[in-house]
């Protein structure tokens, strides 16, 4: 658990808390193999996001038969914020991460590339990729110290008023946090 608080009014990157959870496990944490799972409650003053602009089934899908994460369908698909689509909410974030600066061998390949398609063409120049969902509600009075991450949460689902829901890019900014790390030792498919 982290209770983090940023220097600025204007907070920090959720990529930037990343780069420091990374940085930190790697150095406390013997059993780190390069990826991390983050659920947090946050104080965000700027939410940039993407989604998708059609259903993906089966009768839309993409006539080049590729993923439609793939750069040659993204645009048709996705959209992605050029600017910030909510100022001053309070988030709740689901997510992972991995850091390409890391020996990622002892994670299952398959799975890692269906998370987050590692193609060089989509790692080039990237020191790490997340893949981060959030629930987005109207500003709630956030907690002065670290309390209880679960209770905090029923709390702004319970009392705040939903605003959006959107998979949260890099950019996106928090002012305070609390957050759960779970450092991941496998990945493998749910069989539900």
């Amino acid at each position: 658990m982290f209770y983090f608080v940023s220097d600025s009014p204007q907070g920090v990157s959720l990529g930037e808390i990343y780069s420091e959870l990374f940085r930190l496990a790697s150095i406390r944490r013997p059993d780190y193999k390069g990826a991390i799972g983050l659920a947090a409650c946050a104080r965000m003053p700027a939410v940039f996001g993407s989604g998708i602009l059609k259903s993906p089934v089966r009768e839309f899908a993409p006539a080049n038969g590729r993923m439609i994460t793939d750069g040659e369908n993204l645009e048709q698909w996705m959209e992605s914020d050029k600017e910030s689509r909510h100022t001053g909410v309070t988030g709740l974030i689901c997510g992972i991460g991995v850091s390409l600066q890391a020996d990622l061998s002892a994670l299952d390949q398959e799975i890692l590339n269906r998370i987050f398609y590692l193609h060089p063409a989509n790692t080039g120049g990237k020191s790490q990729m997340l893949h981060n969902h959030g629930v987005l509600f109207s500003p709630q009075p956030f907690p002065e110290r670290a309390v209880n991450l679960e209770k905090q949460i029923g709390r702004v689902v319970e009392e705040g008023d939903f605003i959006d829901m959107r998979h949260l890019l890099d950019s996106s900014t928090i002012e305070k946090a609390l957050i759960g790390v779970s450092y991941l030792q496998e990945l493998r498919q749910d069989n539900i």
